[in-house]
């Protein structure tokens, strides 16, 4: 018996690390149906060391098949040093936390075929200066872009309805933002601390303004 919870707890253990599928490049990729996959990181601690700019091929070839990448999975590039990302077109995804704390990263280009990127994304990108969210977003999910503090440009399509609690928090460069027509919810804390925000347009669509949405900014929201 002791034996068998031996060999199940190293079973476990090595589900937890090795998260992967296949390897192609530099990239590591799970498969997640007979012609897709996403990318991935080799184990729990990777950080793909050594890279500096990141390019996502379109599709892959492993073992006798051509996949097409259409997601960026989990914390794929969590902690990541790079500091510049290319994602091809026919991603459609990204996942939580995926560029979660690449303090390098500077530029990403994310296509238009993205049509969803989902809470925590890019946390903490300290040096990205500008994001142009795809035309397909419906959601800006909690702390999507939170703590981005060289973010000076944000882009927000008319595809978004709802910017969700700490979106944009603590974003501290930025200093104006054109919310869209069509969106109607602006969440909790959405642009807290963004201390050198000043000019803010808000269409008449929002009928929904969380608490301390604004607070700590320069731009004061009156009802």
């Amino acid at each position: 018996m002791k034996r068998l919870i031996t060999l199940l707890a190293a079973f476990v253990f090595v589900g937890q690390v090795w998260a992967y599928d296949f390897k192609s490049g530099d990239l590591y990729y799970n498969i997640t149906s007979d012609s897709t996959v996403e990318i991935t990181y080799k184990t729990i601690d990777s950080d793909y060391l050594g890279l500096t700019n990141v390019i996502i091929p379109e599709t892959v070839f492993n073992n006798g098949v051509t996949y097409s990448v259409t997601s960026i999975g989990k914390e794929a590039f969590s902690f990541c040093g790079f500091t510049s990302v290319t994602i091809p077109e026919g991603v459609t995804q990204i996942g939580i936390e995926a560029f979660s704390n690449c303090h390098n990263l500077q530029s990403i280009n994310i296509p238009a075929s993205v049509t969803y990127i989902d809470a925590f994304a890019f946390q903490s990108c300290y040096s990205l200066k500008s994001i142009v969210i795809p035309p397909g977003i419906t959601t800006i999910y909690p702390e999507t872009f939170a703590a981005c503090e060289s973010l000076t440009s944000v882009t927000i399509p008319n595809s978004v309805t709802t910017i969700g609690p700490t979106a944009f928090t603590c974003c501290i460069s930025l200093t104006s933002i054109t919310i869209p027509e069509g969106v109607t919810s602006i969440g909790t804390a959405a642009f807290y601390r963004c201390r050198k925000l000043k000019n803010v347009s808000i269409p008449k669509s929002v009928t929904s303004v969380g608490e301390d949405a604004f607070l700590g900014c320069k731009f004061k929201y009156k009802e």
